[in-house]
């Protein structure tokens, strides 16, 4: 079976709180003869930036994606709040308050900016997609975001 990378987790930067509020315990991945993840312990404190480092291939985006219900572990537990929690997809860790930006964006072309942004999360009203909202809100978060670009 092929080994996985040593890879560094939880170094945290600031402080407001030493309250974990999500915790990783165990955690491991195989897919066929590679073993992604093994027997990983990881952190989240409320108020708290995390930080996650560790070389290419070392399993970083496979956690997040374990913690954020985009993949199953092969082995292990994930905490939310002091309980034992199971994702069964990125909609239900979404629903508990979990969500994540992943590294790896897979836009669809063939869409708009705003609706790649909301994708999966339509605003509506009256059982009907609101696309001026969001639009407006796609437009408020890219000036944020400091980002010329126009969401139609």
């Amino acid at each position: 079976m092929g080994k996985a990378p040593k890879t560094r987790l939880g170094a945290e930067a600031g402080s407001l709180s030493d309250e974990v509020v999500m915790s990783a315990r165990g955690i491991s991945k195989i897919y066929g003869a590679t073993r992604a993840l093994r027997s990983v312990d990881f952190d989240i404190h409320r108020g708290k930036v995390t930080v996650l480092l560790g070389e290419n291939g070392a399993g970083k985006s496979t956690l997040m994606k374990i913690m954020s219900g985009v993949e199953q572990p092969t082995a292990g537990t994930l905490i939310l709040d002091g309980q034992e929690v199971t994702f069964g997809s990125p909609t239900a860790a979404v629903a508990r308050g979990v969500a994540i930006i992943h590294q790896e964006l897979n836009l669809c072309p063939n869409l708009t900016v705003y609706e790649n942004i909301f994708l999966g999360r339509e605003i509506t009203t009256a059982g009907q997609v609101d696309k001026r909202t969001q639009i407006a809100r796609s437009e408020t978060v890219l000036q944020r975001l400091e980002e010329p670009i126009n969401p139609r």
